[in-house]
């Protein structure tokens, strides 16, 4: 490139030039060489447009109607963090405009995450959930070797040898503690059903689900939770809480019924095969699912729900209210002795809204 052959040919004669002035007699020394150009300095980076928020009020209680002090609240895509008082409540800043995942937390308590979405403009909004206080562990001993335990209701987890590794991929040998939490969920408890009720499956988009009954099963070693070993698995037990189906038919041992577990990062539930119902003395409704699963997590029996509409209008007899102002509506859908689902949502008061 000329370029390149232009350096080449420069550079000997200036080193001749160079060696003649320093041997020489010269009239005096060279030039100073030209100061080099300052690099002017980069240009700061422009922050990224702040994204809208509304200040969210959040309400937290127990299964049995107790407010929850000292839970936290995060916010999983900013990150926005806050702790419940006394009276179980928060505040906190969420994203408007677009779906968000909230998260709940407490040392004793199962996982729970939410799913909030708040109109473009809005300045506030509501969060009322639930949170279900995990049962005792069962210990077993030399896991290596395979083991199972029983809790509540008839749930049960069996593993076969080898079947444990720790958060560093490690074998897990010795005693084991096995935290089972199902929930009932043909009573009020319900509310404290993780995530949204709704689903996907193969070829499946995201859908409304209804269920028979859920668990949470978290294996843990000196207070750390474990998983299962690549391809290894586990066998459970749910109980189940629902003796129908949709359509009222009675669910007989053999029945077959979709698996989900819960994606915590998207508070949606995801369909991983299905388990065959047996019969379980120890569960409410005397029936169980038994099923193989290849990770822990909250795990549900469900089924695709149909949903129909209702009109809803909130009035506020003798007093006038500001408007545009929302109240807070929550609703239980129970189909007899089926599955159930719930649904939490705001309207703006006095106008007809029509909602699933």
């Amino acid at each position: 490139m000329p370029r390149f052959s232009l350096s080449s040919l420069a550079l000997p004669a200036l080193f001749a030039a160079a060696l003649a002035a320093g041997c020489g007699g010269g009239s005096g020394d060279a030039p100073p060489a030209a100061s080099p150009t300052p690099t002017p300095p980069a240009p700061a980076p422009v922050p990224p447009p702040a994204v809208p928020t509304a200040e969210v009020a959040v309400t937290v209680a127990d299964t049995s109607g107790r407010f929850v002090d000292a839970a936290t609240i995060t916010v999983v895509s900013s990150g926005a963090t806050a702790a419940t008082n006394a009276q179980g409540a928060a505040t906190v800043r969420v994203p408007v405009g677009s779906e968000q995942v909230v998260r709940i937390a407490k040392a004793g308590f199962a996982e729970q995450v939410q799913l909030l979405r708040l109109e473009a403009g809005a300045t506030q909004g509501f969060l009322r959930t639930m949170l279900v206080a995990r049962e005792p562990a069962v210990a077993i001993n030399a896991i290596e070797g395979g083991g199972s335990a029983t809790g509540r209701d008839g749930v049960k987890v069996e593993f076969p040898p080898g079947a444990l590794v720790n958060a560093s991929g490690q074998a897990v040998t010795g005693r084991i503690d096995m935290v089972m939490t199902p929930l009932n969920t043909a009573r009020a408890d319900v509310r404290a059903f993780p995530g949204s009720f709704e689903g996907t499956a193969p070829g499946v988009a995201r859908s409304p689900i209804v269920t028979f009954g859920t668990s949470e099963l978290v294996p843990q070693q000196n207070g750390q939770k474990l998983n299962l070993a690549p391809n290894r698995s586990a066998t459970i037990e749910l109980p189940m809480y629902a003796r129908t189906e949709l359509d009222g038919t009675p669910i007989r041992p053999g029945d077959r019924i979709p698996l989900w577990s819960l994606n915590a990062s998207t508070g949606l539930w995801v369909q991983e095969g299905e388990g065959t119902v047996i019969a379980q003395p120890a569960s409410p409704t005397g029936l169980a699912m038994r099923a193989s699963i290849s990770h822990f997590s909250w795990w549900n029996v469900d089924r695709f729900a149909e949903r129909g509409t209702v009109n809803v209008t909130v009035r506020v007899v003798g007093s006038n209210v500001p408007a545009n102002t929302r109240a807070w509506l929550e609703a239980h859908v129970i189909s007899g002795n089926g599955p159930t689902s719930a649904a939490t949502t705001s309207v703006p008061v006095g106008t007809a809204t029509q909602l699933p």
